[in-house]
């Protein structure tokens, strides 16, 4: 089982104390494979991995928290899009009913299958 190792600071975030990749994520080694810290927080806590085409938001913004109370099961697109806000609160409004109006002409996010198994 992951010893998940972190101190808390001020905002509530457990930081992640151990190794982290390139991107400031923590990692760590868990059921035979590295993974990222914050995923494994998430399957402590929940006992599950993330739904298939969803991933891992961090509320908070601190990309090294792994406490599952700042973490979210978010699409990808939407996770970016708040990472990198483009417009206005009316433009993001409209773009999102055109989503919604045009989601029954997607089919590749429907489709899609991850190579790993997670």
């Amino acid at each position: 089982m992951a010893r998940m190792v972190y101190t808390i600071d001020s905002n509530g975030c457990h930081i992640w104390q151990k190794a982290r990749n390139s991107r400031g994520y923590g990692v760590i080694w868990h059921d035979g494979k590295v993974r990222l810290a914050h995923r494994v927080a998430w399957f402590l806590k929940h006992g599950a991995w993330p739904i298939k085409g969803l991933v891992i938001d961090h509320i908070c913004e601190v990309k090294a928290c792994v406490n599952a109370d700042h973490l979210r099961e978010m699409e990808n697109w939407r996770n970016v899009r708040r990472g990198r806000p483009v417009g206005d609160a009316a433009d993001e409004e409209r773009r999102e009913g055109y989503r919604r109006y045009h989601q029954r002409y997607r089919t590749y996010s429907q489709t899609y299958q991850a190579e790993r198994g997670e």
